[in-house]
């Protein structure tokens, strides 16, 4: 065990592990050797403030922010995650961790909890009980598209952020007595992130900090959007726009979704196409002019599906 600047690094683990203090509420464990700037990484390279933080030398290791403690035993070999009171909300045998071509990981969590988040697609809301598979796709356009953000989230206010942008699953299934979480990457190594917060808006809060805020749409993005793809002719793509601003409707954005067969005629050839359909627009370029004229935008829909 060694002490770093901003937190502690340990190497009788069956993967190299270190803590290091990002903030009040952020802590990075890494497990396994990872450069900066990893191409594996969802996140840019950046200098972190100093932050205060007490910790132990002996065992077991801990860290201690104010706003979370991170606990790593000896024996057994272990990895908790707790609140700022000493609470257990989940731990991490290190002896479990497996290694091969990837990296699994087995968390432990109290039962009664429920996790959110974990991106876009896929039932139910709360997430335990659900593998998710971390890879963005449409498959058979149906069900949606499948936007995996690997961020975890606890009603109990603290979270865990995955960072590893190669394929993976998470899987936080029910146990006898416990939550367990299992987790999965092609990667030899990973950075998990804890954030940890007295409920939820804090932990949010954290993630914000850490992956970024989202930004503000822009102002003409706030009021109605006129979205269809029934049209018919290119003249009624100008009689759209002309109608809209001779009755002065509050709309300054057109979207024009991806076609889906010759009654569902949109912008495009069809679904998966990124080039104009000849029959709605034989003439693009002009007749989005003359939309934009109006001062009306343009936004064009189309699922993540794009053939050769």
């Amino acid at each position: 065990m060694e002490d770093a600047e901003q937190g502690q690094t340990f190497e009788d683990t069956p993967l190299p592990l270190s803590l290091t203090v990002l903030g009040p509420r952020i802590v990075r464990v890494r497990l396994g050797e990872r450069a900066e700037g990893s191409p594996a990484s969802f996140l840019p390279v950046r200098a972190w403030p100093p932050v205060p933080f007490r910790r132990t030398s002996g065992w077991p290791a801990r860290i201690d922010t104010g706003e979370l403690i991170v606990e790593v035993s000896r024996d057994p070999r272990r990895l908790s995650l707790c609140s700022r009171d000493g609470t257990v909300r989940m731990q991490m045998p290190l002896d479990a961790v497996g290694l091969g071509p990837g990296i699994r990981l087995h968390l432990e969590a109290s039962e009664g909890q429920h996790y959110y988040g974990l991106g876009a697609g896929g039932q139910p809301f709360d997430r335990v009980g659900v593998a998710r598979r971390l890879w963005n796709h449409h498959v058979n356009h149906g069900p949606g598209a499948q936007v995996s953000i690997p961020l975890l989230l606890s009603q109990r206010g603290y979270g865990l952020f995955f960072d590893c942008s190669s394929n993976g699953e998470i899987a936080p299934g029910d146990a006898s007595g416990t939550i367990e979480i299992g987790f999965t990457t092609d990667e030899g190594a990973l950075d998990l992130y804890y954030l940890g917060g007295s409920n939820l808006r804090e932990t949010l809060g954290a993630a914000a900090e850490l992956l970024g805020k989202a930004p503000l749409p822009p102002r003409w993005a706030l009021g109605f959007l006129q979205s269809t793809r029934h049209f018919e002719s290119e003249a009624e793509l100008r009689e759209l726009a002309a109608t809209i601003r001779a009755k002065r409707l509050p709309c300054d954005g057109l979207i024009f979704l991806s076609t889906y067969g010759d009654h569902q005629r949109g912008w495009n050839r069809g679904v998966g196409h990124l080039d104009f359909g000849p029959t709605l627009l034989p003439n693009p370029e002009q007749t989005l002019a003359e939309i934009r004229a109006r001062h009306l935008h343009v936004v064009t829909h189309e699922y993540p599906v794009v053939h050769p």
